[in-house]
């Protein structure tokens, strides 16, 4: 990577230089660079923001056909990231996996996913009617969080189903776990198979050293990063990464133009360039000062009497071969208080907002937009939530499924075309799943669309509803009904 040529962003500098000629516009976006926006939200996004906003006009290029100004941005995105090609994303992440699915499946054809696949995921292989073979991740019982997928279980599968199209893994994990990408991408190339990747959560780890290995660098064929989760990227900002000859670039170039908007957002692509340099500069100095930061709160917050942070510990475990440190996954359960009871009270009592809270643990990100400053208010607010809880009984385990998946009987696709209704959960026995769900914690389907509820999955929807736990997908999340195939 040659840092000087990093220095530049091309499409920044050019949609501020296109603001300073100060055009008499005609063409789209109707608020017409700030002039005829609300007045309050035009004070609260600044002059800046609305000068840029713009569309495709002569010099703004073109992000489905990009030549100039767009085309560079990209190609330095590549040279950063260590990439052989590079897109924009403005519709998320989640556009960006499901390119990937289409590029690589057509209908009817199976791709291996791991069971804690984020719902995109599902949405990509209903795009293009693949159907899924699942493999279940290792599972932390302590902890009730899903780890990565083992090398022996992905050779199994490719064994198991030689027409499978690739492999699609999520990795690291919301928690920050990674598993054995190495040798994973070894295994599936040895197959002659593409390995892909949603790395939603690991934008930042080419950058450093202390972080876990990036796909990129272990092999992958192609990934998807949400740069405005972890860098300074705005929402919805994201990036495509593609290297190697396993998959046609231009499919992947095809199914962008079908899944991203015919009207993107330049401020969002503006944000890509602007992270893109910072990286790229300042990327190890950053994250050297966020990966200390972390540490220390990590080890604050071990040693405070109701909480305790995940750290490197769980490194060595099956699907897990190295821990994001940046990830701050503290356990509440000898508090005696739920997850969710904790934020409420960071939130409310100490004006701190966690990314995530479950049955037994809450989630902090710590990015290299947080200082000392921050980190020690968590700590101090976590540390008295320990002294007002001592005492108190700790909470008991989270319900977790560690059952087997269910029989898919109709692909996702056809699942959710089909007609439904809803019915009674304590009627569900035998029916065909049109609705995902997935108890929270760990956050894996018990079902997903088009597989057949049996005894055991019925049991254990019937003993969440009870106790009252959190779900997620289902239309009715009190799971007094579900969605299935008519």
């Amino acid at each position: 990577m040659n840092k000087n040529e990093q220095q530049k962003a091309p499409l920044l500098e050019a949609l501020k230089r296109h603001a300073q000629e100060q055009i008499i516009s005609f063409h789209m976006p109707g608020h017409k660079g700030g002039k005829g926006i609300d007045q309050e939200l035009g004070e609260w996004l600044g002059e800046g923001t609305l000068a840029i906003d713009l569309t495709e006009i002569p010099g703004t290029d073109d992000l489905h056909r990009p030549e100039s100004i767009i085309k560079e941005a990209q190609e330095l995105a590549a040279k950063a990231f260590g990439a052989e090609h590079s897109f924009f994303l403005v519709n998320g992440t989640s556009c960006g996996i499901q390119a990937m699915l289409m590029a690589v499946c057509n209908p009817g054809e199976k791709i291996i996913v791991p069971r804690n696949v984020h719902r995109s995921i599902l949405g990509g292989i209903i795009l293009t009617g693949a159907w899924p073979v699942y493999l279940a991740p290792e599972i932390d019982e302590e902890w009730g969080i899903a780890l990565g997928v083992t090398p022996q279980k992905i050779e199994e599968a490719l064994i198991t189903y030689p027409e499978a199209k690739g492999v699609l893994l999520v990795s690291p994990t919301y928690y920050g776990v990674t598993p054995d990408l190495k040798a994973i991408a070894e295994i599936v190339h040895h197959y002659d198979k593409p390995l892909l990747l949603d790395e939603a959560h690991g934008p930042h780890l080419k950058f450093h050293s202390a972080l876990p290995l990036s796909s990129l660098e272990a092999g992958a064929d192609l990934c998807a990063q949400g740069v405005h989760k972890i860098i300074g990227g705005m929402t919805q900002a994201s990036l495509l990464h593609l290297q190697g000859t396993r998959i046609d670039l231009s499919r992947v170039k095809n199914a962008l133009r079908i899944i991203q908007t015919t009207s993107p957002s330049y401020v969002l692509m503006a944000s890509l360039d602007g992270a893109r340099r910072q990286m790229a500069l300042q990327g190890k100095e950053l994250l050297e000062k966020t990966v200390r930061l972390a540490q220390v709160a990590r080890e604050k917050i071990n040693s405070l009497a109701g909480f305790s942070c995940l750290g490197a510990e769980v490194i060595g475990k099956p699907g897990a071969a190295a821990l994001d440190p940046t990830k701050l996954t503290v356990n509440c359960q000898r508090t005696g208080l739920t997850g969710w009871q904790v934020e409420a009270l960071l939130r409310e009592k100490y004006q701190i907002q966690p990314e995530l809270s479950a049955w037994n643990h809450l989630l902090f990100i710590c990015t290299v937009g947080d200082g000392e400053a921050e980190l020690a208010r968590l700590v101090r607010a976590l540390e008295e939530i320990s002294w007002q809880s001592l005492g108190q009984l700790p909470l008991a385990s989270a319900l977790n499924y560690w059952g087997i998946i269910p029989e898919q009987i109709i692909s996702p696709r056809e699942a959710f075309f089909a007609p439904k209704e809803r019915i009674s959960l304590e009627k569900a026995l035998g029916r065909i799943s049109g609705e995902i769900i997935a108890p929270y914690p760990p956050g894996i389907p018990v079902l997903a669309p088009g597989e057949k509820i049996n005894l055991k999955v019925l049991d254990y929807l019937l003993d969440i509803k009870n106790k009252g736990l959190k779900v997620q997908g289902p239309e009715d999340s009190s799971l007094e009904s579900l969605i299935v195939i008519k």
